[in-house]
């Protein structure tokens, strides 16, 4: 089995998914992590909301620190043997790769519509018939935001929407929306199945769970 994740960060993840690989597929697969590692915002655009987490975000990515933190969460959970990382910008690097290549690819990246789009795009010729596109942070579909105020913030990264009074990733949203549709989705994370040329709809049937444990010790710092 492949995974692709583009987006891994301080590698939370990237453990769950090689946590998976290990668990239901006799170890048997590997997961490549595409991050640049690296400031992809500038710093005096960001809004109130959250803004002191996107602050240390910026001076984390500013450094090598989060890079090195990746490299040691891999390790020390035990997953560095499944887990490859690939450094570098993901419009440069996912073209490297053969088309129907993955099994899965998750979706993490730069949230913002240009980045997201471009991401969704260059993703779908990477997975297998069969498999499965998903991704993170869609708290709210196309049909269910005021979609002028979307677009007039697309470039911002985390906003309120004024319709249903929701924070919301307006760029995953419009993204998704714009080349999917609507697509299967629970609680931010999103998924569809491919079908030949076809996206379709996958039945979750997800109820309601704890986060895996590393999740939460990376959650309390």
């Amino acid at each position: 089995m492949k995974i692709l994740e583009i987006g891994s960060w301080a590698g939370g993840s990237a453990i769950s998914w090689a946590e998976a690989v290990k668990k239901f597929n006799n170890s048997n697969g590997e997961v490549v992590c595409i991050d640049h590692w690296a400031p992809y915002f500038d710093p005096s655009t960001i809004s109130e909301t959250n803004k002191a987490v996107y602050e240390e975000m910026y001076n984390h990515s500013k450094s090598n620190d989060i890079f090195e933190l990746f490299l040691h969460n891999t390790s020390t959970a035990g997953y560095s043997d499944v887990i490859s990382p690939f450094r570098g910008n993901s419009d440069k690097l996912l073209p490297l790769f053969k088309n129907e290549s993955f099994d899965i690819v998750f979706i993490d990246g730069d949230h913002r519509y240009s980045q997201a789009l471009k991401d969704i795009l260059n993703s779908m010729n990477l997975v297998k018939n069969g498999g499965f596109l998903c991704g993170d942070d869609l708290e709210l579909q196309i049909h269910q935001v005021d979609f002028v105020n979307a677009l007039k913030y697309s470039h911002k990264d985390y906003i309120l929407d004024p319709k249903t009074e929701t924070h919301f990733h307006p760029g995953v949203t419009l993204a998704v929306g714009k080349i999917i549709g609507n697509v299967s989705a629970f609680e931010g994370f999103w998924l569809v199945q491919k079908c030949s040329e076809c996206w379709n709809s996958v039945d979750l049937n997800i109820c309601a769970r704890h986060p895996p444990s590393h999740l939460l010790v990376n959650q309390s710092g």
